[in-house]
């Protein structure tokens, strides 16, 4: 080999190592430029996911603030900003109107933002669904009955029409149900909310729900005629009696000087009597308005069967008008009952609550509907027998909720009869039936009501729609 040949050798290894050594530096410059952008893409997608999880954080806050009425920065309720480990987020709240609200959430985080827009309802809601009716219990014998005067509409809203809590009650009253459907009449529209079932013979779409012991009634529960029995005699009636009621018109106490009165029974308002006033009156075992007499109260009116020698009852011909309570309570193992007479009228604001001896199935609780009957609140009915007839002729509105039945775990050998034959309207309303609750808890002493506790009216928040927006 000359040394010509050899030059030339080690000039070409030379560019061959100079051009490897470009090639090898610059796929070292192209790896390092991946892996630095693939570590800003990494770094920009941990941020992005940050600011996700803020916007996400935000939503949850004002969801609190919305279904607990809160307004914890003063800004309206819903609105909320704060500053979490290094990023923050901003929620802007806006009422849509119908309880609809938009909630526009921004998360920032390492200079990335992520916005999500929800649709957000708020609705009450409460540990038990409850219906416009609600029966509660496993009876003997189980009667609903209609007629070709039945003119009922029964609307649960956002719950069920009826709601049960029984199998075998459910079973037999919505056969009862749809077998009157078949009849003509009742009318699959007559009763509606937010579930409907359908039932055999022909195929009846009707709101009648089954729920889990327990959970069906807001009122209804084991201890309510004890405690309210005991409450009644030992705490709310009055050290001051007053006596037999004479012939003329009575007022009692004022807002301001309530009075707690009990008068001895076998009471009779007559025809031009009146009788109105604030606080407490007891009516020993029974109480009578003849046509033409009025009573007008505020607080608690209350028919207390003391006196097991006889049944308890509260007779209206006339006009009877309670804001507070209107409690029917039977002495122990005997009845009580309410007649509202064709040409009586009866409204209650706040709650009605008729209540047989739970021990005994001799007790009887019997309604007789036959004039005008309106509750805004909470009517409940409870014994081991009974009897509920909504008579033709009658006109009768329940706004908030009508519990009737018995606890799960008492005596055998019960009954319950529901008769439709006037005008009778049940709508559920959340509201009024706050209004009863609290009614109820004015009562005081250590009444364990469910609905008194703190399972009503806990709003609830609904996500109607949820979509990401671009960031800007």
């Amino acid at each position: 080999m000359n040394a010509g040949s050899s030059r030339r050798d080690a000039g070409a290894a030379l560019f061959l190592a100079l051009v490897a050594l470009m090639a090898g530096l610059a796929l070292s410059g192209a790896m390092v430029s991946f892996a630095l952008a693939d570590s800003r893409g990494m770094r920009r997608n941990q941020d992005f996911a940050s600011a996700f999880y803020l916007a996400e954080s935000g939503l949850q806050g004002a969801h609190c603030e919305l279904g607990e009425h809160l307004d914890s920065q003063n800004n309206g309720e819903g609105t909320r900003t704060r500053t979490v480990s290094g990023g923050s987020y901003s929620v802007a709240a806006v009422d849509l109107g119908s309880d609809l609200y938009r909630l526009t959430s921004t998360g920032l985080f390492g200079g990335e933002r992520a916005i999500i827009e929800e649709v957000v309802e708020i609705r009450p809601t409460s540990r038990f669904p409850g219906g416009a009716i609600s029966m509660v219990g496993d009876m003997t014998t189980s009667l609903m009955l209609f007629s070709q005067t039945t003119d009922l509409i029964v609307d649960g809203g956002k719950s069920p029409g009826i709601v049960f809590n029984d199998p075998d009650l459910y079973s037999s009253m919505t056969m009862q149900a749809a077998e009157a459907v078949a009849d003509g009449d009742l009318q699959e529209t007559d009763i509606t909310g937010s579930i409907t079932n359908t039932f055999q013979p022909g195929d009846v779409d009707l709101s009648m729900a089954l729920d889990s012991p327990g959970h069906a009634s807001l009122t209804i529960y084991p201890e309510i005629y004890t405690e309210f029995f005991d409450h009644i005699e030992n705490n709310l009636q009055g050290s001051a009696d007053h006596g037999q009621l004479g012939s003329g018109s009575y007022v009692f106490g004022t807002e301001a000087t309530p009075v707690n009165y009990t008068i001895p029974g076998n009471q009779k308002l007559r025809a031009g009597q009146t009788l109105s006033g604030y606080g407490t009156l007891i009516f020993s075992q029974n109480l009578i308005l003849e046509s033409g007499s009025r009573i007008d109260w505020n607080g608690n009116l209350i028919i207390f069967g003391g006196d097991n020698q006889s049944d308890a009852f509260l007779e209206c011909a006339g006009t009877l008008n309670v804001t507070g309570n209107l409690i029917l309570i039977s002495p122990e193992g005997r009845d009580i009952d309410f007649n509202l007479r064709s040409e009586g009228a009866t409204t209650v604001n706040g709650a009605m609550t008729v209540l047989g001896d739970l021990a005994s199935t001799s007790s009887e609780a019997e309604l007789y509907i036959g004039g005008d009957f309106s509750v805004n609140g909470l009517l409940t009915t409870v014994a081991s027998s009974l009897q509920t007839h909504f008579c033709d002729g009658s006109d009768t509105s329940i706004n908030g909720s009508f519990q009737l039945g018995r606890p799960h775990d008492v005596v055998n050998g019960t009954e319950l009869e529901l008769k439709f034959e006037g005008i009778t309207e049940v709508f559920k309303d959340e509201d009024l039936i706050s209004s009863g609750a609290a009614a109820l808890k004015s009562l005081g002493g250590n009444l364990n009501i469910p609905v008194i506790g703190d399972n009503l009216n806990r709003d609830e928040v609904l996500t109607r729609s949820w979509r990401m927006l671009p960031g800007q």
